[in-house]
Order: structure tokens, then C-alpha cells, then sequence
């Protein structure tokens, strides 16, 4: 069958809660993880620039913001 995981061993499928997917599903996750923390981090110093940002226009303008 085109599409199912085949062990090494002699052909056999395998199945989700094998020692080989419960292996590959936990280096999915952790890279996940490590690729969330990322993304999270840089939006959060996106919005901290932002915010600096428009602080910085506020004194600027004297306080004649919107």
C-alpha cells in the first residue's frame, strides 16, 4: 500500500504506537516546539519595537497624538 510507513524488518506496516513512530513523532514534536518558541519570541520583539516605536512618536508629536 503506497503511503504506509514499512518497517525495515521484512515489509511489515507500522503502526502508530511502534517504538520507530513513537521515535519520529517525538523528534516532530521538538522540533515544533523549538520552531513555536521561535516564531513566538519574534513577533513578541516585533511588538516591543512597535510599541518603542510609537512611544517615541508620541513624544515626539508634543502629545498631539490621535
Amino acid at each position: 500500500m503506497f503511503g504506509v510507513p514499512v518497517d525495515d524488518d521484512g515489509g511489515k506496516e507500522v503502526q502508530p504506537c511502534h517504538s520507530i513512530m513513537l521515535a519520529l513523532g517525538s523528534a516532530v514534536a521538538d522540533e515544533l516546539r523549538q520552531f513555536a518558541a521561535a516564531k513566538i519570541k519574534e513577533i513578541a520583539q516585533e511588538i516591543s519595537h512597535t510599541h518603542e516605536q510609537t512611544l517615541s512618536r508620541g513624544h515626539e508629536d508634543d502629545g498631539h497624538s490621535l
